[in-house]
């Protein structure tokens, strides 16, 4: 009898933390890195080579509070969208560009938040997911704010390591969208193959854009939260990624790209290219692919205008 009660009070408790998890998972705060956030690769103390990369890094991330303390306050790190210039400058094209996903969790406190702790699992361009933890580290006063590095062996000889300094994203400058009616979904072949096609599915939900970069004729925005759902075929989309607006002779020129993971599954990239703009920003009308629409793909129709 006694085990029972026991299991049922270990229950309560489970079902308890999982109800304010939910809670607290809809206030995720993004985050945008700021200036000196950097990339470095190359060999670190006690070795003696050069560093080979040092350059910028840029993007968000999602910061959602699931453990309160004392002594710690643990959060979930979500939806890392890093941009690595490998040059140093920014490239529309993405030529010279490297890009960054991935999760992990933040966690601060002690004695006056005098320490913290970022653990992130990331990969790049698509690669295998490699794990970056700053230690335990003093530091953690500057909160909201966070001020800190992260590597994969410490920072011990030849190593990667990313300094992040990054700051929660003010209100007023996250634009939110709704995708519009005739958005769509489509997953089959296309030619040159020769294989059943699904018919284009009706496409809906929300997402948001985050101001990264602004040279006049150059925008670069990062796509967050994206919380999308078929629901003639019971898919869920989420994810997060960039969009490109360019201003030229040649007429308004943009580029959508996603890394999107489908019902829970492994982050998949979708990518318009950059293509002529049919409408005019803030409104977006952008098809994306993961394959150029050829042979087996996932096609999405993303029209989309702001919600003010």
């Amino acid at each position: 009898m006694r085990r029972q009660h026991v299991l049922i009070a270990a229950m309560s408790m489970l079902l308890c933390l999982a109800v304010n998890s939910a809670a607290l998972a809809a206030d995720t705060v993004i985050y945008r890195l700021q200036d000196p956030s950097l990339y470095q690769k190359g060999c670190f103390d006690p070795c003696d080579c050069p560093i080979m990369v040092e350059v910028p890094v840029r993007g968000t991330f999602g910061l959602t509070l699931v453990e309160e303390g004392p002594p710690f306050d643990t959060y979930e790190v979500s939806q890392v969208n890093w941009t690595v210039a490998l040059d140093g400058q920014p490239d529309p094209t993405g030529d010279n560009e490297r890009h960054i996903t991935g999760s992990g969790k933040y966690t601060i406190g002690g004695e006056f938040a005098a320490l913290h702790r970022l653990e992130l699992d990331l990969s790049t361009d698509g690669g295998p997911s490699e794990h970056f933890d700053s230690g335990w580290v003093v530091g953690g006063t500057e909160f909201p704010a966070i001020v800190i590095a992260i590597s994969i062996n410490g920072f011990y000889c030849y190593d990667t390591g990313i300094w992040i300094t990054a700051k929660p994203v003010p209100k007023k400058e996250i634009v939110n969208y709704t995708l519009k009616d005739d958005s769509t979904f489509q997953q089959g072949c296309f030619p040159p193959c020769l294989c059943p096609i699904t018919n284009e599915m009706p496409l809906s939900g929300t997402f948001a854009l985050v101001p990264i970069l602004d040279f006049g004729t150059v925008r670069e925005l990062a796509v967050v939260s994206v919380e999308w759902k078929v629901e003639d075929g019971g898919i869920k989309i989420t994810g997060a990624g960039s969009y490109t607006h360019i201003d030229g002779f040649a007429g308004p020129i943009d580029q959508l790209e996603l890394d999107l993971s489908i019902n829970g599954g492994n982050l998949r990239h979708f990518d318009s290219g950059l293509v002529n703009s049919s409408v005019n920003f803030p409104e977006i009308d952008s098809t994306v692919s993961m394959n150029g629409m050829v042979c087996f793909d996932i096609v999405m129709r993303v029209h989309a205008t702001p919600t003010w």
